[in-house]
């Protein structure tokens, strides 16, 4: 591909994906399967392209604004990769800018960068965790750090790894393969490799590895190694993985219990198990993991009991923006409020799941109080025969590292656990663990 058709294809991909409201990743994975000619190097720079335009849309937009330009995917590409390549002289390049355009493209360009920016109503809600003041009332305090949450969300995910054995072994196999890689800070089973580029470039070198391919080690952010850690399964429990999808989870399960537990993963949707079931590797998840597709509202599962109900519901995904840089952009009010009931429905549906001083874990990849707090004191109103396991008690119990303080992070200590990629450097998640009485 030449550099204009690059930028031609940056510009298709992103126009696919806000036109028919999907993740990038999906549209770029469409778009070059009917483009074979594109070789690894043009995928990449596409793709880096595309990431990078969705990352900085936010500011990308206040400039061209201020510049008097349309807001357009074609006049955001060319901010970010420069007009040298549009109108050229190429079957595939993108139009010729007016000159009006381009006039404005040089005011927007001369502009400083601003701040990281997302929509105004989904740093509204990032904001509103932070608050202290009345309603009504100004909280600079909570606007700085919703503005430190949200630059973290815009920054690159790092590629982080769940070893189910030894993590020195991990890190000395992985230096073979010419990757460094240190222990996550969080969670003692994950180690984080070190880039000093784009974290995805690892991937490919990755995905031919020996440890991924046994299952000694899984792809898995430290937030859901510390999600299943949270879980605590032992060694006889029976545990239902309600939401199973992929399974991360289940298979974390199987090998913190050295296959001796019995884990139930389900999920409404058929092909995510069946991926579950090729991951499979280790002979703790060959001990320990079932599946089972079970739609919603049918009651297959009434009548069994287990001692942990793990709920990782469908959510808003708002704490994964690193790797979905756009999802913001296409989140509408009615699809949280759909999420919101979807997983209170969820939640009502395994309250009788639970054995007698069972637990149920409720996981969101979110940050939203509507999805996270607000829901585990809703689920505690309506059945007063459950109690919140406070997360400072479980993190103590797991030997988990204290804060610079000595005592438990910031993320810990409101009785629930609430991860961001500025607190705690993982992906946003929300974990609320509740006993049965």
């Amino acid at each position: 591909m030449t550099p204009a058709a690059r930028l031609l294809a940056a510009i298709q991909v992103l126009d696919s994906a806000d036109t028919l409201r999907r993740p990038l990743d999906a549209a770029l994975r469409d778009y070059f399967a009917t483009r074979r000619y594109a070789g690894s190097k043009d995928r990449a720079a596409v793709s880096d392209l595309v990431f990078t335009v969705a990352r900085r849309r936010g500011d990308l937009d206040v400039r061209l604004t201020e510049s008097g330009v349309k807001r357009t995917t074609a006049h955001r590409v060319a901010l970010v990769a420069g007009t040298a390549g549009f109108g050229a002289d190429d079957t595939y390049a993108p139009p010729a800018l007016s000159p009006e355009a381009l006039t404005g493209l040089e005011r927007a360009v001369a502009l400083p960068e601003g701040r990281p920016r997302l929509p105004g109503a989904f740093e509204g809600r990032i904001a509103q965790r932070f608050r202290t003041a009345g309603p009504g009332q100004d909280d600079p305090a909570a606007h700085e750090q919703m503005l430190a949450e949200v630059a973290s969300l815009l920054e690159h995910a790092p590629v982080d790894l769940r070893v189910a054995g030894d993590r020195d072994v991990a890190r000395a196999a992985l230096a073979e393969l010419g990757l460094v890689a240190n222990p996550t800070p969080w969670s003692p089973l994950g180690l984080r490799l070190v880039s000093e580029g784009n974290p995805s470039n690892f991937r490919g070198i990755l995905a031919s590895s020996e440890l991924l391919r046994t299952g000694e080690a899984e792809v898995q952010d430290e937030g859901s190694q510390l999600a299943a850690l949270f879980v605590q399964a032992s060694a006889g429990h029976t545990v239902l993985d309600r939401c199973a999808g992929a399974g991360g989870k289940a298979l974390a399960l199987a090998d913190l219990t050295f296959g001796k537990a019995k884990i139930l993963a389900c999920d409404v949707n058929a092909a995510r198990l069946q991926s579950l079931e090729g991951r499979v590797r280790t002979d703790a998840a060959r001990k320990a993991v079932t599946t089972e597709v079970v739609p919603p509202r049918t009651g297959r599962l009434s009548g069994r009991t287990f001692d942990r109900v793990l709920c990782d519901v469908p959510c808003t995904g708002s704490g994964t923006v690193r790797r979905a840089p756009d999802l913001p952009w296409r989140l509408s009010e009615n699809e949280l409020a759909e999420t919101v009931r979807t997983q209170a429905a969820i939640l009502d549906e395994c309250e009788p799941l639970v054995a007698p001083r069972g637990r149920l874990v409720y996981v969101t990849c979110s940050l939203f109080e509507e999805e996270n707090d607000a829901q585990a004191k809703a689920f505690l109103s309506r059945n007063p025969n459950f109690h919140l396991v406070p997360a400072q008690q479980i993190w103590a119990s797991l030997g988990l590292s204290n804060g610079p303080d000595g005592g438990a992070p910031s993320f810990v200590r409101g009785g629930t656990l609430l991860l961001s990629p500025r607190r705690s450097q993982t992906d946003g998640f929300f974990v609320a663990v509740f006993e049965r009485d």
